[in-house]
């Protein structure tokens, strides 16, 4: 349970107001209740939407939403984040007004999303905020050079302008085409979302059309078969602490070239050569993060391991990532994200980077834990839930299912959800195959644009 990290954190928020700034006011609803468990005061809530799950159980004149309604139809997590944080550098009088009077004193504790690069909201401090140099950990087309200083070998790649991409490409290539990743020009760019599978002429003019309006330069390196593996880490003042390898749901669209990140896996066991050599890397990274920049709290490595055993790193995320988050959601304890914001600021944690990471390991020997989550274009008329088998993928009723699917609204869009039984996909399964199964399954049964998307292998 990590006793003297509960009692670490709840000294550092004891008597303390508590403001938490997120795009989606319903998103916050954890922090509520960690908040709640930890016997602290009811929070203040400030949002751009309010979201479409069941309201906040805290008193409705301590949520401030700024754009009341549903959430807007184009994809809600494309632009979302920037649009936010712009929002919330110049908050209208109406929301000022409101939080000065929660908070006269402009004392409370404000909370963001780990990925926000906020470092103050209505004239008061971010509480353990993301230090600026977290943009150029994470640029893509820079990140190939950090790897160098640490001796980390890379495959053959070159960083290029965009323009000559194409040209770069035909030199990697080697059979099975070409990915390019772009940097962080417009934003930190993440989920794949500047990310690009380029093997003939139409799908380079995609690539080029979906990364001219964000990217100055681009990483070109050869696609390579494997599995898109990361592990995460986390830095304390003494050390390092490292959980398992997991599985990135990586799924490519063959036809079009381009990638969807859904969800991560730990059920994936990796040959032992890959494991130690991911977490050799991991800690590299780590002791780097900690040592040069003082970095504090959670980080990632992202790599491909390929069938012969090779493990190439592709790039570093300096934050709680997916795989933080979902290894959270199992943990018996307190937050890793509340953690984290002690972590930058300073503040004692109870436990060494030793204990953390024994902790860290302890629930996944019992269970392995996946999320899955799929974007559909339209909400259903109504939610459906259907248990389900594999190879040949279909509907189970009853006893021999091996995992569940669902289709629920949300907002005026639909999600996806593959959630596996842990004991009909024991250690070792590999998740993203799965996934394509049932997004084959989802397009029979629902009529869903989603049979294109292949399990990258």
């Amino acid at each position: 349970m990590l006793v003297p990290t509960w009692m670490a954190i709840q000294e550092a928020f004891d008597g303390k107001k508590v403001l938490l700034v997120w795009p989606v006011a319903r998103v916050t609803r954890r922090w509520v209740e960690w908040l709640g468990t930890l016997g602290l005061e009811t929070p203040f809530v400030l949002a751009l939407y309010e979201g479409p799950s069941k309201p906040l159980s805290i008193p409705p004149q301590q949520v401030c939403v700024l754009r009341p309604g549903p959430l807007p139809q184009a994809d809600p997590e494309e632009r979302m984040f920037e649009q936010w944080e712009s929002a919330m550098q110049s908050l209208p009088d109406t929301a000022l007004a409101r939080l000065d009077a929660w908070d006269p004193t402009h004392e409370a504790v404000v909370i963001v999303p780990s990925a926000s690069q906020l470092q103050s909201v209505g004239g008061r401090p971010v509480f353990g905020g993301t230090p600026s140099i977290r943009h150029a950990i994470e640029n893509k087309s820079k990140v190939d050079q950090l790897f160098a200083e640490l001796h980390m070998e890379t495959a053959p790649h070159q960083v290029v302008p965009l323009a000559q991409a194409t040209a770069a490409a035909a030199a990697l290539d080697l059979g099975q085409g070409t990915v390019w990743a772009g940097d962080n020009t417009s934003t930190i760019e993440a989920g794949a979302r500047a990310l690009a599978h380029v093997f003939d002429e139409p799908s380079a003019h995609r690539a080029r059309m979906l990364l001219a309006d964000r990217c100055k330069t681009v990483r070109v390196q050869p696609f390579l078969p494997g599995v898109p593996c990361s592990i995460q880490g986390i830095c304390t003042p003494d050390g390092v602490a490292l959980t398992v390898p997991t599985e990135m749901l990586v799924l490519r669209d063959p036809s079009l070239g381009t990638f969807l990140l859904v969800g991560m896996s730990t059920a994936w066991d990796p040959p032992v050569c890959v494991t130690e050599r991911l977490r050799s890397m991991a800690r590299t990274v780590g002791d780097h993060l900690r040592t040069a920049h003082c970095w504090r709290g959670g980080f990632s490595l992202d790599a491909i391991a390929t069938p012969d055993g090779q493990v190439w790193p592709t790039e570093i995320n300096a934050r709680m990532s997916a795989g933080l988050t979902l290894l959270d959601g199992v943990l018996p304890g307190p937050s890793l994200e509340l953690m984290e914001r002690l972590l930058r600021e300073d503040l004692p944690i109870g436990v060494s980077a030793t204990h953390l990471e024994r902790w860290m390991a302890r629930p996944l020997r019992a269970r392995r834990t996946n999320l899955v989550r799929v974007r559909t274009p339209h909400a259903p008329a109504q939610d459906h839930r259907e248990a389900i088998a594999f190879e040949p993928a279909r509907i189970v009723p009853g006893p021999g299912s091996e995992g569940t699917l669902e289709w629920v609204a949300e907002g005026s869009r639909g999600v996806l959800r593959l959630e596996l039984d842990p004991i009909r996909h024991p250690r070792g399964t590999r998740v993203a195959p799965r996934v394509q199964q049932a997004l084959g399954l989802a397009a029979t049964l629902w009529n869903l644009p989603v049979a294109q998307w292949r399990a990258a292998r």
